[in-house]
Formats: C-alpha cells, sequence, structure tokens
C-alpha cells in the first residue's frame, strides 16, 4: 500500500514498475495507492498499459485510513524528495513493515530492521524488497514490530501528525515555521 498525493515526487511509476516485475516473477500480491492528486489519471492509465488492473487498485482519497492500514500487509514508499512522510509513521505506529526510498530522515527511522530502504527510481530494488516483505511472514512481523517500537521511542504519531498541522498553518498564514525567526 502507498499512501498520499498522487504526484510525481511521490514517484508511484517505480512502484508499479516494481508491481510489473512482481507478476513477471508470477508474485502474488494487490497494491493499493491511496489518494489523489495531479498523477491519477496518468497511473491508472499505466495500470492498464502495463497489465496490473487485477494488482492495483487506485482507491482515491479515504477518510477511512487507520481501517486501510489495520488490513495492509506494508507500506511502500517510493518518493524522491520525502524521506519522511507522516504516512511512513502512521504504518510504521500500527505496526506495519515500511519499504521506502533511502532518503533524508528514512534512514534513522528504518535502521536497525525497522523496514527496508531501497534506492530511489529503483524499481528492481523495490520489487525485490517487496517480494520479501511478501513471501515471508516471520519478516513482516518482525520489521512491524521493530516499527512500531520505533516510532514509540521517537514519540507517538499523533504527536507528529500535529506538529506537521501546525507547521502546515504557520505557513499559510506566513507566521514563522520556528519561534525566533
Amino acid at each position: 500500500m502507498a499512501i498520499g498525493r498522487l504526484s510525481p515526487e511521490k514517484d508511484l511509476d517505480t512502484a508499479l514498475s516494481a508491481a510489473r516485475l512482481l507478476l513477471d516473477r508470477r508474485i502474488a500480491f494487490r497494491l493499493a495507492l491511496v489518494g489523489s492528486g495531479p498523477n491519477a489519471a496518468r497511473l491508472a492509465a499505466s495500470v492498464m498499459a502495463l497489465g496490473l488492473d487485477s494488482q492495483v487498485a487506485l482507491t482515491g482519497p479515504r477518510d477511512d485510513i487507520p481501517a486501510i492500514l489495520a488490513i495492509a500487509d506494508a507500506y511502500v514508499g517510493p518518493g524522491l524528495t520525502e524521506g519522511l512522510s507522516m504516512a511512513m509513521l502512521e504504518a510504521m505506529a500500527k505496526g506495519l513493515p515500511v519499504i521506502v526510498s533511502d532518503l533524508g530522515e528514512a534512514r534513522s527511522f528504518i535502521a536497525d530492521g525497522a523496514g527496508i530502504l531501497v534506492p530511489p527510481r529503483d524499481p528492481t530494488a523495490l520489487a525485490d524488497a517487496m517480494a520479501r516483505v511478501a513471501g515471508d511472514r516471520e519478516l513482516r512481523a518482525r520489521l512491524g514490530a521493530a516499527a512500531r517500537a520505533r516510532v514509540a521511542a521517537r514519540g507517538d504519531a499523533d504527536r507528529w501528525r500535529q506538529a506537521l498541522a501546525s507547521l502546515y498553518r504557520a505557513a499559510a498564514e506566513g507566521r514563522p515555521l520556528l519561534e525566533g525567526s
């Protein structure tokens, strides 16, 4: 599952290319792309062109993310710019293994077995990681438990979400993002 804005910086094209590789390898999987954005129509067309319409669902925006996370086996974040996303933190807090691009702060959250880092724009590495997680229930459980513990040790996802929302409000209102600025 991937959650977020369907925009170029999320690089969901890499996720679709990885999904095609999984299908070619005859690995059973389902991938949900949750969200909306400027790339939605193009991604839907890519799903059809790649023959992934039975494996990949574009759900559109959802307001039941906790329920969706509860039924997911893993979170995939192949982004190009965002090392530490709220979606990743929420997935980790729910005990999901995460497979994300090796960017920015992701490394400090994923270190020591709390997930799998892959190079950005590398569908083969992403497919390999997805296949490992899909095919190994014990690995999923181990990564998920480590992810939950990592987020708990760094603070809960609700606190992170509130802090991020506060920053967005300040930026939208033209106020300084940091005190003393």
